[in-house]
């Protein structure tokens, strides 16, 4: 078998000890060609992607975190290539999602034993995520983190960047359109999400990555308090109390506002509104531990 391994040199684990020396050692086992190749610049994981699926690979694994997999997956969708994961990354959540194990030695253990699940994909215009693509406070708090203070905190950059603008944060005005809800909303914030997990905390039970549908979430609320309180459930991973939240399912989305407002989806900021989000069911085969 064929193995490429996309991995970011800027992954928050990256340099810790020998990870793709590695994987590279245990993957090649039983006869198995690997090779690996740096994506070092943004859109460069989903070229080197879309390079191998080219080329004929078997299997391709990203090797960072959450954003060099949705740079993965965006080479991937469509191409029946299987996915494989090793978590470098910060956060990790899709890995956490998907019970992909944060030790690299026992990541590779998972690949190898090769049982694949096939999940949905989101698509926010030209590009795919696994977990949730959204708009409001969240991806502001994202567009302000600091890089350099996240490569040595971690998570508490975007805690720090979150309280900090915290006290600016204001309801806006969207228009939604969609085969499960349409109307005009008043909203702090609004997840499109394809898993449970949004952020790393979970925001609605019974989310499932292969239903075929989104799960949108209009997250309400009045400043200051509750702006707060919702901030304050998201650090303590509690979640948005269900009083702020308006859910629906969708398989299609369209988003615009009057005002120019960002996108993020899987942590990274990708374009502004108005967005159209779609459900491409069971997209992506991805090799996921044993039940």
């Amino acid at each position: 078998m064929r193995i490429k391994l996309v991995a970011n040199p800027g992954s928050g684990r990256y340099r810790r000890g020998r990870a793709l020396d590695l994987a590279e050692d245990c993957l090649s086992r039983g006869g198995n060609l690997v090779h690996t190749d740096l994506a070092r610049r943004p859109g460069e994981g989903t070229k080197i992607t879309r390079k191998a699926v080219a080329e004929g690979y078997d299997l391709v694994v990203g090797c960072g975190g959450d954003g060099t997999l949705r740079e993965v997956v965006s080479g991937l969708v469509g191409s029946h290539v299987t996915l494989g994961i090793i978590p470098l990354g910060t956060g990790n959540v899709i890995a956490t999602d998907l019970g992909i194990p944060k030790d690299p030695r026992k990541a590779c253990q998972v690949i190898l034993q090769g049982h694949v699940r096939r999940i949905d994909v989101g698509r926010c215009g030209e590009n795919h995520f696994i977990l949730a693509a959204g708009v409001g406070f969240d991806v502001e708090v994202i567009a302000r983190t600091d890089l350099e203070l996240k490569s040595k905190v971690k998570n508490l950059a975007y805690i720090y960047a979150g309280a900090k603008h915290l006290p600016k944060c204001k309801p806006r005005e969207y228009v939604i359109e969609s085969d499960g809800f349409s109307g005009t909303v008043r909203a702090l914030a609004i997840a499109v999400c394809n898993s449970y997990r949004y952020g790393g905390y979970r925001l609605k039970r019974g989310i499932s990555l292969a239903d075929g549908l989104f799960d949108v979430c209009v997250i309400r609320g009045k400043p200051p308090l509750d702006t707060f309180k919702i901030f304050l459930g998201v650090v303590s991973r509690l979640g948005v109390p269900r009083r702020n939240l308006l859910t629906f399912k969708a398989s299609r989305i369209h988003i615009s506002a009057d005002e120019n407002v960002v996108v993020h989806n899987d942590g990274d900021v990708v374009g502004s509104l108005p967005m159209e989000f779609q459900v491409v069911k069971r997209a992506l085969p991805v090799i996921v531990p044993k039940a």
